[in-house]
């Protein structure tokens, strides 16, 4: 009975080290992928991709340098395109957006934007919400739009009182300043009247923060939940809008566009369904993506 005895107590020895040893492994494991994968939601390694982009850059750049070498005067269409507005961030790939994904998420992990403060509508509102960026000011309010940002008083100051998106900003000093304007000036019958207010804001916002870097975003996709709705949201009308307005106020201000439309749209050229409940305002994943977005194109303490 007593070998029997001792027999179990070996066994059961045995299991409880096996069963201890696989869960120190399970737990190291999780932990590593943990540190590699970023956020729960499964984003990429961002070091890793931007080593595997900046490689492809520089064999791009050497094969344009040999082929500028062959034929000095030879000037593809998208590098003309590119210089003729040198204020911009153009993506690399804007035929194949959703192959950039990998390579912006999770860039906001290590930016808290608390030298950033953002300007704009019920877009940047939800933004706000969705971010997770409490150090970063958003001087924003739904239904705003590019004229009434000059008057109006709908954000709260630091002193209790209502203001203007202007003295928000002029509350103290930031390094990047976010603005995105357009979506509900789609309508609008004088386009020119949205880009000459437009012009006004800007040159407020460089006058209370000479410092500043500026970047105007262009307008954001829809779905089509909102082109159903009304039929002045459509994504046609919107890329119309951004390259004949929104980059024309970028020119005119001497300021940095920011072309982050075409990262949020799919094959069909539209705003997936899953991103936008209503077609127009982001869910929290794709807040998120945005935010990643920016902190990838402007990294703090970085200059475009």
């Amino acid at each position: 009975m007593k070998d029997e005895r001792q027999q179990r107590v070996r066994l059961q020895s045995g299991i409880i080290s096996v069963v201890s040893a696989a869960l120190i492994v399970f737990v190291v494991a999780w932990l590593i992928n943990t540190a590699v994968t970023g956020r729960k939601y499964g984003l990429t390694l961002l070091t890793a991709k931007k080593a595997e982009t900046s490689a492809s850059q520089s064999e791009t750049g050497k094969k344009k340098s040999s082929k500028k070498k062959k034929d000095s005067s030879a000037v593809t269409d998208t590098e003309s395109k590119a210089d003729s507005l040198p204020e911009q961030v153009i993506p690399s790939d804007s035929s194949d957006p959703s192959s950039q994904a990998a390579v912006y998420e999770g860039a906001a992990m290590k930016d808290d934007f608390s030298d950033a403060c953002f300007i704009g509508d019920s877009r940047t509102v939800g933004l706000e919400l969705n971010s997770d960026k409490a150090k970063a000011d958003f001087y924003a309010s739904q239904g705003l739009n590019i004229s009434s940002a000059l008057t109006d008083q709908v954000v709260t100051l630091d002193n209790g009182n209502m203001g203007t998106v202007i003295e928000g900003a002029a509350q103290k000093p930031y390094s990047r300043i976010f603005i995105m304007f357009g979506i509900n000036e789609l309508g609008w019958p004088s386009p020119e009247t949205f880009v000459a207010d437009y012009v006004d804001l800007i040159t407020q916002v460089k006058a209370v923060q000479p410092d500043a870097q500026i970047y105007i975003q262009s307008v954001l996709p829809v779905s089509a939940a909102a082109v159903n709705e009304n039929e002045v949201f459509t994504n046609d009308n919107i890329d119309s809008f951004n390259e004949n307005f929104v980059k024309q106020v970028a020119a005119q201000t001497g300021t940095t566009y920011l072309d982050i439309n075409s990262y949020f749209k799919d094959a069909s050229g539209m705003l997936p369904e899953d991103a936008a409940a209503d077609g127009i305002h982001f869910t929290r994943d794709y807040c998120l993506k945005w935010i990643d977005l920016l902190a990838y194109l402007v990294p703090t303490g970085e200059n475009v």
